[in-house]
């Protein structure tokens, strides 16, 4: 233990200085004000953004958790949206911003409206003061965070630069490097709004990548260890507008490649960070991704499957993760059975900081190995009780999901240990709901019921339930997901005929050895009988004897 080096993640914080006052996020689908909150509790409500109050919270329980920690933290992650909902808002009566459902036409209105500039130094602004407050609790610890698609202005909208724009002549000003000159300020920016003097997340090393498509590279522990924080916004079905190089938008794919090869050449490691995940939502099965990029990143995971130790995302606000199918050697274009395929690397997908969706604000302290492997080893989730606003640890992965203890003290948090987990919840035998598939459940809203959208445990996972949960844990994509449930279908049905057709064919058989037991023990009681019935004897045989009977 001792040996055991850890990081903190977190994931879709979503600070909103605004809460409780009139310019505070109001989500549509939750029937609670987060304008006049009459609640007690000082750090926040479920259906809401997270307050200034929540966010300190979240990082001085961090501090006492590394407190007790062998070691301090290496690192930081941040999985995206540090931004709360709807930044729009805070400047129009009416915007569709933050809405996965509006029309190209509404898009370009708010992109082009006379408060979209406002909107995106409000968006910088705010991640400005929460990296302001993280540094206050981790002062010296150095930070990777990832773009999310509520940090750009509007909602998934982000103009990417011409690829042939030189750098010397790209400013950091609003109207010329865009959202992502306002997010790199925010992160590069050394003083706070106080004129205190703060560790920069950025450097002058990141311009050229995260101008260009907002990604950059981490490096630890002398260089055997690089965290590439991806921007997924560029791969996600919503976003706009098409970029110019629509097969590797920013050219990020062809830096992945280059970073993973470097990697490879100097025997490092890598962790994979970003926003939104290559796989499918778990409440509406959506699909996050255009299929193009998904088949891309998969292709490069499994050239590069021996440096990847993790790939860490967030944006379902949920605490779940995917897994590669053992069989699945390459990614199969066949959108029929175009599910993750084979790698070693575990997918894992944080919870969320906020409580919009009824869940439970948590984080996560993750374990890895010292030696330069730097494998994933174990993590504690923590979460917390807003009425009570108290914090506590909601569960240890090792402990948690024991049926996989062996995987995990062989290779460490893998995909064969997450495999291990999702076949343990296909385990039935009481013709319910397995124990591991309810734990996972119990831990999907960080402990909440969450709302009927996002609902954890406290609703009863059928065999349907089931069946849609085991497809979007190793789907890619939308129609991968549909023809996993058909297959899954069509083999209960061949299993119900083939235990129909058995219990046909048992019961004839049965039937078959009770009549001739029966023949039997009638001709043994003729052949024997006294004499005095011979008479009777000799009808029956006359007729036949087993027609008579």
């Amino acid at each position: 233990m001792a040996d055991d080096r850890f990081f903190l993640w977190f994931s879709d914080i979503h600070f909103d200085p605004y809460y409780a006052s009139g310019q505070a996020y109001n989500a549509p689908f939750n029937d609670v004000s987060c304008k006049n909150v009459t609640s007690t509790s000082s750090i926040g409500i479920h259906g809401c953004d997270s307050p200034e109050e929540l966010v300190r919270s979240t990082f001085e329980q961090a501090v006492r958790v590394c407190a007790n920690a062998p070691s301090p933290p290496s690192f930081i992650i941040i999985t995206g949206d540090t931004v709360r909902h709807s930044v729009d808002m805070l400047f129009a009566n009416v915007t569709n911003e933050g809405s996965e459902s509006r029309s190209e036409g509404e898009v370009s209105i708010a992109s082009n409206s006379p408060y979209h500039i406002k909107a995106m130094e409000a968006a910088g602004k705010i991640v400005q003061d929460m990296t302001t407050i993280l540094h206050e609790s981790f002062p010296n610890t150095p930070v990777v965070l990832s773009v999310g698609n509520n940090d750009v202005v509007p909602d998934y909208y982000l103009e990417l630069k011409e690829e042939n724009t030189p750098l010397g002549n790209l400013s950091l000003a609003v109207d010329d490097a865009g959202m992502l000159g306002v997010i790199f300020q925010a992160l590069s920016n050394t003083t706070t709004s106080e004129g205190k003097s703060k560790k920069a997340i950025l450097t002058e090393d990141d311009e050229w990548t995260f101008l260009r498509g907002g990604y950059y590279s981490r490096s630890f522990h002398d260089g055997s260890l690089v965290v590439l924080s991806l921007n997924t916004v560029l791969y996600a079905s919503f976003f706009e507008p098409t970029p110019m190089n629509a097969d590797d938008p920013g050219k990020q794919f062809e830096w992945m490649r280059k970073m993973m090869s470097y990697s490879r050449e100097m025997r490092g490691q890598v962790i994979i960070i970003g926003h939104i995940p290559p796989s499918l939502g778990s409440y509406r099965h959506n699909q996050f991704w255009k299929t193009t990029y998904v088949k891309t990143y998969f292709n490069i995971v499994a050239e590069f499957d021996d440096v990847i130790v993790a790939q860490l995302f967030g944006h379902l606000h949920s605490d779940e993760f995917r897994v590669g199918l053992p069989s699945s050697a390459h990614f199969n274009t066949d959108e029929e059975t175009s599910l993750i395929p084979s790698m070693n690397a575990p997918l894992l997908l944080g919870p969320s900081i906020t409580p919009l969706h009824g869940n439970n604000p948590s984080f996560r302290l993750m374990k890895y190995s010292q030696d330069d492997k730097h494998r994933i080893l174990d993590y504690e989730s923590y979460r917390c009780l807003l009425d009570e606003e108290s914090w506590s640890k909601l569960y240890t992965f090792s402990e948690a999901y024991s049926s996989s203890s062996k995987i995990l003290s062989n290779e460490g948090l893998s995909s064969n240990t997450l495999r291990a987990i999702v076949e343990s919840m296909e385990d039935d035998a009481d013709g319910g709901e397995s124990h591991v598939l309810k734990s996972f459940r119990s831990f999907l809203m960080s402990g909440a019921d969450g709302t009927s959208d996002h609902s954890g445990a406290n609703v009863d996972c059928n065999a349907e339930c089931r069946d849609e949960w085991m497809c979007t844990f190793q789907s890619a994509t939308q129609q991968g997901y549909e023809g996993c449930l058909r297959r899954r279908s069509q083999r209960k049905g061949s299993s119900i005929v083939g235990i129909v057709g058995t219990c046909v064919f048992v019961v004839v058989l049965l039937s078959a050895v009770f009549i001739r037991m029966r023949i039997s023990r009638k001709r043994r009681h003729y052949s024997t009988a006294p004499s005095a019935h011979g008479k009777e004897v000799e009808a029956v045989e006359a007729h036949g004897g087993d027609e008579v009977l």
